[in-house]
């Protein structure tokens, strides 16, 4: 396992046992918020349960006072029951008495009546109508006697019934006071078990309460040391990171090194007995053409044989442009460039015929995407109407004066679409440079918007080159 393996596993063991304290923290946290909300739902329902003792306390006051206004009207009724009994049996002893005294009465009147029918029978008839009478106006009497006897019995039926109904509500209101008094001692009973379990619950609460600050404590104390191992850890495996990018940025310089030594190699062997490079002197370093983009050139001049050729930029691979085009005598070469003292010495070692034509163009900056750019001015009115089947792209240079790097360089490519045979190539050096593929980029764009086929290419060297083709020359992307 390597050291980053290593470093990648322990930081995972640390992240999971920072996440475990981390998980048990927060539990810790929720179970002790809902602790805190039971407390105060509890201490809630407590000041209910005493607003509904007070308000028990306040109708008991109000009941004693019902119970003594009852009690006291139980009283007068009394008193009157007692007032009205007497008056009753008052009342019964004088008509008994008037009773008596009737009947007495009645036996004397008979016997007065018997002594004066002997007596005399001149008034007998008056004395049987009045006799008549006063024994009808007795039997009518005796009569209303009967009917107030009767009144009476019902008057004392009614009073005993209403002093049964009293008792009955004297019962019901000693069952109300029993379960009065029962409530009252539910309610106290209650109110003591709730102090009990609210001292209980808060001696609970403050005994989980000091648990988890003492857990939360241990958990931070143990989040901090993780922190710092994790700091120790990240700090490791960034200077590893920066490190292996060290070692991938010398990997891959000796990458394109071992590549541009394998160019050099095959393209000396390439070129050994050609019919047409005889000055083999190049000098492939620094920003000059690198021997892939010299290979890839020369083995495109000498099987694809293009005969209407554009170089932007004047070089090294200049000097197989111009040998191949002094040997083949169909092909015409122009050459761009924008410095008028590296033309004229550069120059002095080329040879030259009447097919080959070197041009200074000035430069022009311009403005695209926010960035600013140069490009070759007017160079489409530079050239000539004939068809170009190959361009080569190795300038103007790619950064500006101030030497930043351009954005989207070497674009006169773009307007020169029209000015490009049915089969073409285009070769695009520094196509390792973020702005050349930009470049590369908007033309394989341009070439999608025209409907045209086309294939591309990339090769590595110590420099990279981006070619397109069109299917006819598929072949070159095997080189």
């Amino acid at each position: 396992m390597s050291f980053i393996d290593n470093m990648k596993e322990k930081i995972i063991t640390s992240s999971n046992s920072y996440q475990f304290y981390k998980d048990n923290y927060k539990k810790l946290v929720s179970q002790n918020t809902d602790n805190k909300k039971l407390i105060k739902t509890l201490q809630k329902e407590n000041k209910n349960l005493h607003r509904i003792n007070e308000e028990l306390k306040e109708s008991d006051n109000q009941y004693k006072n019902i119970k003594e206004d009852i009690n006291a009207l139980s009283d007068r009724i009394n008193d009157n029951f007692n007032i009205i009994n007497q008056n009753n049996n008052e009342l019964s002893e004088n008509i008994n008495k008037i009773k008596d005294n009737i009947r007495t009465n009645s036996l004397l009147i008979q016997d007065d009546i018997e002594v004066m029918t002997e007596s005399s029978d001149k008034n007998n008839s008056e004395l049987k109508n009045t006799i008549t009478n006063l024994n009808d106006n007795f039997q009518g009497f005796s009569q209303g006697i009967e009917s107030f006897d009767k009144n009476t019995s019902e008057l004392k039926e009614v009073i005993n019934n209403l002093n049964d109904s009293f008792n009955d509500f004297s019962q019901d209101i000693k069952s109300i006071d029993k379960s009065t008094s029962d409530l009252k001692d539910t309610i106290t009973n209650l109110d003591g078990n709730f102090k009990e379990f609210s001292q209980d619950m808060t001696t609970k609460d403050n005994l989980v309460e000091n648990d988890l600050n003492d857990r939360l404590d241990c958990i931070n104390e143990n989040v901090e040391d993780l922190e710092v191992k994790f700091r120790i850890f990240h700090s490791n495996i960034q200077e590893s990171q920066n490190n292996l990018e060290q070692y991938k940025g010398t990997y891959n310089d000796i990458l394109r090194r071992i590549r541009e030594v394998n160019y050099g190699l095959v393209f000396n062997d390439t070129i050994k007995n050609s019919s047409w490079l005889h000055n083999e002197n190049f000098s492939s370093n620094n920003g000059a053409a690198n021997y892939s983009f010299l290979y890839l050139l020369y083995r495109i001049l000498n099987e694809v044989k293009p005969s209407n050729i554009l170089e932007l930029g004047l070089g090294q691979s200049s000097k197989l442009t111009t040998q191949y085009t002094n040997k083949f005598t169909h092909s015409k070469l122009t050459i761009i460039d924008q410095d008028k003292t590296w033309i004229e010495n550069f120059s002095k070692n080329l040879d030259f015929c009447k097919n080959i034509s070197i041009k200074y163009v000035e430069v022009e900056e311009f403005e695209y995407n926010n960035t600013t750019n140069t490009r070759y001015r007017d160079l489409e009115e530079k050239l000539s109407d004939n068809k170009l089947d190959l361009v080569i792209i190795d300038g103007p240079t790619g950064f500006l004066p101030s030497g930043e790097f351009q954005s989207y360089p070497r674009s006169n490519i773009l307007t020169l679409i029209d000015k490009l045979d049915d089969e073409f190539i285009i070769i695009l050096d520094d196509y390792d440079r973020t702005g050349e593929q930009n470049t590369m980029k908007n033309l394989q764009e341009k070439l999608d918007e025209k409907g045209i086929e086309y294939t591309f290419k990339a090769f590595y060297g110590l420099k990279n080159q981006g070619i397109i083709c069109t299917p006819k020359y598929d072949f070159i992307t095997w080189f």
